[in-house]
């Protein structure tokens, strides 16, 4: 048997110079770490915004596979807890007169889809007792328009914009949700 090592050691024995120079590096890797971690906290995420954005991605694909005729009503729920969320975060966060970035065209289409979307849930499940407005019977090309925003500016802006999808932040998340789930939703029913 042979007792020399295996892999031939060219540093030499360790020394206390060179484990306290590796200390200094892991202190400044924890810093680091720490100060991301509390950049990251104050951005919203939290296990209860994790969850809510994971299940928000699961369960509109899950509608989107199982019963695509009915991701409009999914896409009006989300819509009306994320676009709340999100105005109430931008009005808490900044100063009330930039909220005019609001009046950006994806996101007036949003809260329009959402709105209509809404609308024609409530309509739905009324069975008409209280609405009995046909909007469809005034704007016959209503839905056309619909499906035109969400796959057009809508869909192409996804690519061009780089919308992310980080689950625990609203603003990323509200982005890519504006851009990303009225195609879904379009796409889904129009495939039908």
């Amino acid at each position: 048997m042979n007792s020399q090592p295996l892999v031939e050691d060219v540093h030499g024995p360790p020394t206390i110079i060179s484990n306290l120079s590796k200390f200094d590096g892991l202190m400044e890797a924890l810093e680091a770490v720490t100060t991301e971690e509390e950049r990251v906290r104050t951005n919203g995420l939290s296990s209860l915004t994790f969850f809510f954005g994971f299940s928000t991605c699961v369960a509109t694909a899950y509608m989107v596979g199982a019963y695509p005729a009915s991701v409009w009503i999914v896409y009006a729920a989300e819509a009306l807890i994320i676009l709340s969320v999100r105005v109430y975060v931008s009005t808490k966060k900044t100063d009330p007169s930039t909220m005019l970035y609001f009046l950006d065209f994806c996101w007036i289409a949003n809260f329009a889809m959402a709105s209509l979307s809404l609308f024609l849930l409530f309509q739905v499940i009324s069975g008409g007792i209280f609405i009995t407005f046909d909007m469809f019977k005034i704007i016959p090309d209503l839905g056309r328009v619909f499906v035109l925003f969400a796959t057009g500016p809508l869909g192409l802006s996804i690519i061009f914009l780089k919308s992310a999808l980080v689950l625990h932040d609203i603003e990323h998340f509200s982005g890519c949700f504006i851009h990303l789930w009225p195609t879904i939703a379009a796409l889904s029913v129009k495939w039908d």
